[in-house]
């Protein structure tokens, strides 16, 4: 898997680890909060992909569609080979 999504996923585990251990949060409230950062952070980046010129945007979708593809084929790999 790319680092950017190990990195990624470290950095919502960790925050959500904080919320409950150290601030004392309830499991599910701070799932909530955890999981509704992480949507936020998506709607802004579609929000600015909506922004961009038409040729931006094909590009940053053709990117997008090949690391994405990249992603699955790894994790693919990663669960077949255990």
């Amino acid at each position: 898997m790319h680092w950017l999504t190990i990195l990624i996923a470290l950095a919502y585990s960790a925050a959500l680890a904080f919320l409950v251990f150290i601030e004392g949060w309830e499991l599910l409230r701070a799932t909530m909060v955890v999981v509704g950062t992480a949507f936020g952070v998506v709607l802004a980046i579609l929000m600015a992909v909506m922004l961009m010129t038409r040729g931006d945007a094909e590009s940053f979708w053709a990117g997008f569609k090949r690391c994405y593809r990249a992603e699955l084929v790894g994790l693919w790999n990663l669960i077949r080979f255990k």
